[in-house]
């Protein structure tokens, strides 16, 4: 009763007689030591995974079995992709994933052949294929060449390879002998639908006479249900995958082929920045010792310049006259927002003012700012209203923490504006992250092309955002006591130009 999920994974890495590893997962224990053995054993043999609970009806459920809390399903996700494990997302998966494992070599690359004696599926098979990192390679001429020999005029030579409905045992057999033999073929998907010209089992065992073989991954899909019952029981005694349908067969070897990229990785690279870790800690003992938890804007704002993040110049006025002189030291155009430890949200409560170019605008601007917050938040501490340089155009990005209950801080990264309210398009990986690790929370995103320009834009300094993303992991790692954290926006400039990190929250506990 005692044994965790993180002792059995490491028993089970250490069994010769245990190929693959198969997991149900509600919850995990210590999830900071779950993945360190995850990505120490998943080197070794392939960790598949199924975790319930990702939905609050299934952490429900979960939770009162267990009486465990889970994590969220964003740390979940991305714990197992930086430790190596394969997400299976049904049980369907799972176990399809297992045969694949258990049974072939993984595929060299992602070159995909599919051999069938019917069209439909091999096109749909194509269109899986499409939808995958795989590629549905064109046959070489060579190739091509040799299956013409023998194959009907009506057939195709290409891929799919449609040895067409009346494809006997021979025909299979000759075909995959031709395309086994290709090496630009990383891997073979074999289709098949009962006809009145085949035997299913006389095609099981050719497959399985030149498998033994190949050194390649071999799939098979075998469509309907009597008929290939024996064919089936063949191949699976034989250790080839077959499947119910071509495209489970084609997320098979994708997976396959990731797996494999996982074991080619360099080692990570962890960067270790300079900072003022002594003036951060200040900060937060002074908000503790006023029994707060939320750092005013001056204040997050010192914590990120401390962790070398560039900021924007400003000030904190507590008159209107104080408020003009600091925007015309500063420098027109400047932006207004309401400095108070109880106001969050300051855009929504008619806390922020932009592109005030006067000092007219400025007076003005401070008069609706206090005024809209003492009636809307009456019983907010107003410490004055910031004034801070206003930061030429460039795309919005979004960096946040937040503290995973099981897998500890956790790093999310998106664009910002209707991207990450509405899209929901947004990253996530625990820290500490390295570099790869930054590089591909980046790459994530879907509207990851918008900052490499569009329709004429200049794309936007990448490595900047990287370099704030890792800044932050070290500063979540440094300081566990920050429980949440946003940066929203950060301003990325044109390429080589940099980012400004405009507005910040950070949310601490004793």
């Amino acid at each position: 009763m005692d044994i965790s999920e993180t002792e059995i994974i490491l028993s089970m890495g250490e069994d010769e007689n245990t190929r693959v590893i198969l997991g149900y997962l509600e919850s995990i224990e210590d999830g900071p030591r779950f993945m360190k053995a995850a990505r120490q054993i998943s080197k070794t043999k392939p960790i598949i995974i199924i975790k319930s609970g990702t939905t609050g009806a299934g952490a429900k459920a979960a939770s009162s079995h267990t009486g465990a809390l889970a994590g969220s399903e964003h740390a979940y996700r991305a714990a197992f992709r930086q430790s190596g494990i394969i997400h299976a997302e049904s049980m369907q998966a799972l176990f399809g994933y297992a045969m694949a494992f258990a049974g072939q070599p993984l595929p060299k690359g992602p070159a995909v052949a599919i051999v069938t004696n019917s069209g439909g599926p091999g096109i749909l098979a194509a269109d899986a294929c499409d939808r995958s990192s795989l590629q549905l390679i064109p046959m070489r001429k060579e190739t091509a060449d040799r299956l013409r020999e023998f194959l009907p005029s009506m057939a195709s030579v290409y891929n799919p390879i449609d040895i067409i409905g009346d494809a006997s045992d021979e025909r299979y057999e000759r075909t995959l002998e031709v395309i086994l033999k290709d090496e630009l073929v990383h891997a073979v998907l074999i289709l098949l639908t009962p006809t009145a010209a085949v035997d299913p089992e006389a095609v099981a065992r050719k497959i399985v006479g030149l498998a033994s073989h190949a050194n390649k991954p071999i799939m098979t899909s075998f469509m309907g249900d009597k008929r290939v019952r024996g064919a089936r029981r063949i191949l699976q005694d034989h250790g080839i995958p077959t499947y119910d349908y071509p495209e489970d067969a084609i997320t098979a070897v994708d997976v396959m082929l990731c797996y494999r990229q996982w074991l080619e990785e360099p080692d990570r690279q962890y960067e270790r920045f300079e900072v003022d870790t002594r003036k951060v800690r200040e900060i937060f003992a002074s908000v503790i010792k006023q029994h707060r938890h939320d750092l005013v804007e001056s204040e997050a704002r010192e914590v990120l310049k401390a962790y070398g993040l560039r900021l924007p110049e400003s000030c904190i006025a507590r008159t209107t006259e104080a408020a003009v002189r600091a925007a015309s030291e500063i420098g027109y155009p400047v932006v207004m927002k309401i400095a108070s430890p109880d106001v969050l949200h300051k855009s929504d409560m008619g806390g922020v003012r932009v592109g005030l170019e006067t000092d007219a605008m400025v007076e003005e601007a401070f008069f609706d700012i206090t005024s809209n917050i003492q009636i809307r938040q009456p019983e907010a501490r107003i410490l004055g209203v910031m004034v801070q340089e206003m930061i030429p155009q460039g795309k919005e990005v979004i960096l946040g923490i937040n503290r995973d209950i099981q897998f500890g801080p956790m790093i999310m990264f998106g664009l910002g504006g209707i991207y990450v309210e509405v899209l929901k398009d947004v990253a996530f990986r625990i820290a500490p992250l390295s570099v790869e690790e930054a590089d591909a929370m980046i790459h994530d995103v879907r509207s990851f092309p918008l900052l490499r320009g569009v329709r004429g834009e200049l794309p936007v300094d990448i490595g900047a955002i990287r370099d704030a993303l890792l800044r932050l992991s070290q500063m979540t790692v440094d300081f566990p006591e920050i429980i949440e954290a946003d940066i929203n926006p950060l301003i990325v400039c044109p390429e080589g130009k940099g980012a400004v990190a405009v507005d910040a929250r950070i949310t601490i506990q004793e």
